[in-house]
């Protein structure tokens, strides 16, 4: 009876241990889900124009900032930075499978908006504010993914850049939100 049992736990506890971590990817990709719909009421507030990574006004405040009153979060300010949910490492801005990060974090989000995508950034001869209507087919336009930027261990996870900074954190996959709001789990191949 004890081999039998043994036997059981021992096909079981992995398949036990999958279903937590699909059950995580899942809640992550819902929080990302609710970050694209927050986006999205963003530019229905302000004329079509897209939130940006970090616009030229104010480096310091990141995209993640900008669309927080959307998602119940409240922004703090601490000097010229901008910090979310008071630095702690939960709220909507905070994968449930990232268990690692820095505390010093402005923007305070492990996800990441691509710097060069349909929010950008004005710097360095990129468009800069674009309205959504401006972006060619937004559902196919990468804006914010699973991220490890930790650089600067300043804006924490804020951004991702060409295939940079991404993490394929959800058994091999990393969940993206596109530019139309809908989010997707993509292979290393698929993010190619």
């Amino acid at each position: 009876v004890i081999a039998i049992i043994a036997i059981l736990a021992s096909m079981l506890l992995p398949a036990l241990g999958q279903a937590k971590e699909r059950a995580t990817s899942i809640s992550c990709a819902n929080q990302e889900k609710n970050i694209g719909l927050a986006w999205q009421m963003y530019h229905g507030d302000f004329d079509g124009y897209l939130a940006q990574w970090s616009p030229l006004w104010d480096r310091q405040y990141y995209w993640s900032a900008a669309i927080s009153p959307y998602l119940g979060e409240k922004v703090y300010k601490s000097g010229t930075w901008y910090y979310l949910n008071n630095n702690k490492r939960s709220g909507m801005f905070f994968c449930p499978v990232k268990n690692q990060t820095t505390t010093a974090a402005a923007a305070y989000s492990t996800y990441g908006m691509h710097q060069y995508g349909p929010g950008g950034w004005p710097w360095g001869g990129y468009p800069g504010y674009r309205k959504e209507s401006q972006i060619p087919d937004p559902a196919a336009q990468l804006v914010i993914a699973d991220s490890n930027y930790d650089a600067t261990r300043r804006n924490g996870w804020s951004r991702i850049a060409n295939g940079s900074w991404t993490e394929f954190r959800h058994s091999g996959r990393i969940n993206v939100i596109f530019c139309d709001g809908h989010v997707s789990a993509w292979s290393p191949t698929e993010l190619q």
